[in-house]
């Protein structure tokens, strides 16, 4: 049953098996859908919020999601439900995230650190990518989301230290033309 659609989304055997939606739209939709659907919210709460809450929020979410994955992994069903939570999780993460990281340094530093915290999210998620191919070949879907799971683990465990040099103020962005 046939390789990846491709970074690390299950195999379309997986969905396929059901018959009920094509590989690519059911592997690749619904954590689309979870994760750019729910910004404007994710966005609006976190600008409501202290950041680190919602951070915990969304490494639930994303628990959750591995569990799901992890049970119900021959379920097409509960892959869709499981991959819309991926989704959602990685945005209710990564918004406040980003803020937090922007707040953490100061104004002039602030470009240079965010587009740094991107390229590492972006090399992380490559790296993750390459790695889950053989894991999920070892493993299987189930083991694959199971260490996706652990991988909230030491986000857990670095919560439960305050923050030290961050200030919560709001994001507001300067208009770009005042006259």
């Amino acid at each position: 049953e046939g390789g990846t659609t491709g970074r690390g989304a299950p195999p379309c055997g997986l969905v396929r098996s059901c018959d009920r939606l094509p590989c690519g739209g059911s592997t690749w939709g619904p954590p689309v859908v979870g994760g750019l659907a729910s910004w404007p919210r994710v966005g609006a709460r976190t600008d409501r919020s202290v950041r680190v809450p919602v951070i915990l929020v969304g490494q639930a979410v994303l628990g959750y999601s591995a569990v799901l994955n992890m049970m119900a992994s021959g379920s097409a069903t509960a892959v869709v439900a499981g991959l819309f939570l991926l989704g959602l999780g990685w945005s209710i993460v990564t918004v406040p995230a980003a803020a937090l990281l922007s707040q953490s340094v100061p104004a002039p530093s602030r470009p240079f650190v965010q587009g740094a915290g991107d390229s590492a999210m972006n090399a992380a998620a490559a790296i993750g990518a390459i790695a889950s191919g053989p894991v999920m070949a070892t493993l299987g879907f189930s083991g694959l989301a199971g260490i996706g799971g652990m991988l909230i683990l030491p986000v857990l465990w670095m919560a439960r230290r305050p923050l030290r040099f961050t200030v919560q103020v709001p994001m507001a962005v300067p208009p770009l033309y005042t006259g």
